[in-house]
């Protein structure tokens, strides 16, 4: 039996074996780079929720072996399994499960946005004060975080249905299929992720510029001679 608690915070994520996450950072990353960064987004999404007002912590896994010694999740975390169908299945299924309580608040965010943290965690909290639905908007078309509020449990699995994943036209189908769904819904402020060599030049420009967050990310790309160290 799941426990229940109103601010319910979710990490979706794919499990880091070599050469299967990340992989179209190459041929500009060989494998061990790749795995190195997608590891560090990680540990990054995981301080975001530590450090967030979530009352709940969940990880999700997308394609995690039965023995997980090799990684293992934040003390505080739940781990589950994201089951199989496309994202909005798994998506669905992750809400459905979560929306345990009538006052349940869930918000579920990916590992390709390092540079989301706890307060912007809180405030996706906050707008399901107020709204039905919260959604951030990530640059690529993308979203990098959705959230539900307790009036949007009915409206599952069919938000997610008909929504084209993995293009640059997933975000606005979202947010339509929420206003479709005839539910107030909130926007964040547009984040970037990192899924392509160029975005990782991007990050680095943002590292260069903003001395805080995104700590682990920002070791990982010290580490490889990316970005200079902090003296």
């Amino acid at each position: 039996m799941i426990p229940r608690a109103a601010r319910i915070a979710a990490v979706f994520a794919r499990w880091p074996l070599l050469g299967h996450a990340k992989t179209r950072l190459a041929p500009a990353f060989t494998a061990t780079l790749a795995h190195r960064l997608h590891v560090a987004m990680l540990n990054d999404a995981f301080a975001a929720m530590c450090a967030s007002c979530a009352e709940r912590r969940t990880l999700w896994w997308a394609g995690a072996p039965e023995d997980r010694k090799a990684f293992p999740a934040p003390d505080d975390f739940e781990v589950l399994d994201q089951g199989r169908g496309d994202l909005g299945a798994r998506l669905a299924h992750a809400f459905a499960t979560l929306h345990g309580a009538p006052d349940a608040r869930v918000i579920v965010i990916g590992s390709d946005c390092p540079w989301l943290d706890a307060a912007a965690i809180d405030r996706a909290f906050e707008a399901l004060e107020r709204r039905d639905a919260v959604l951030g908007p990530a640059e690529d078309g993308g979203f990098y975080l959705i959230g539900l509020g307790p009036g949007a449990a009915r409206c599952l699995p069919a938000l997610f249905d008909s929504i084209p994943w993995s293009t640059e036209r997933a975000g606005d189908s979202m947010l339509g299929s929420i206003r479709s769904a005839g539910l107030s819904v909130e926007l964040l402020p547009e984040e970037s992720d990192v899924d392509e060599p160029a975005d990782v030049v991007d990050c680095i420009r943002r590292a260069l510029r903003d001395p805080d967050g995104a700590e682990h990310t920002r070791a990982a790309l010290i580490d490889m001679g990316l970005l200079p160290s902090r003296s």
